[in-house]
Parts: structure tokens; sequence; C-alpha cells
């Protein structure tokens, strides 16, 4: 995942972080919560590697790529991809 830095930050690569993503208006408890490092610092943008994530915020990510892609086999497809990829690496 890459994020944009808030300016003045300058995190160093391998540090450890929470992403906490709020879905809708904020208003709301929906929230994709994932631990990770960062894998690289570029400027003013970080790569972040997820290291875990809670079976709430994996049923929420799910459910927006289901809503993105527009078809349920196919994000099927893509998540069997990604864990694929990521147990390779």
């Amino acid at each position: 995942m890459l994020l944009q830095l808030p300016a003045g930050h300058v995190p160093l690569a391998g540090m450890p972080c929470l992403v906490k993503l709020p879905l809708g208006d904020g208003g709301g408890d929906l929230v994709i919560a994932m631990a990770g490092e960062l894998a690289h610092v570029e400027g003013a943008h970080a790569g972040v590697q997820c290291r875990s994530i809670d079976l709430e915020s994996i049923t929420h990510l799910r459910r927006l790529i289901e809503m993105n892609l527009g078809d349920p086999s196919a994000s099927e497809r893509e998540l069997k991809a990604l864990i694929a990829a990521a147990g390779s690496a």
C-alpha cells in the first residue's frame, strides 16, 4: 500500500506502523485496520507491507473489492492471487 506522509514526517524503512482506513463518511465504525512495516520511503510517500489484518477488516476489504470489480467470482480470483503472491514473498 502506498501512503502519502504528513508534511515534516520522516519515518525510516523497517519501522512498524498501524494503518487505519475509515470507510464511508468517517462517521461510522467501518474501518480497515492492519499492522504493517514501512517497506520504503521516497520523499512524501511510504510503501507499507501488511503484516497482519483482523477478520473484520479483511471482510470489509473483500466487500470493497467485490463492489469495485462488480463480479464476486472475479474478486475470489483476485484474492486467491493476492494470497498466493503473499505466500511466495
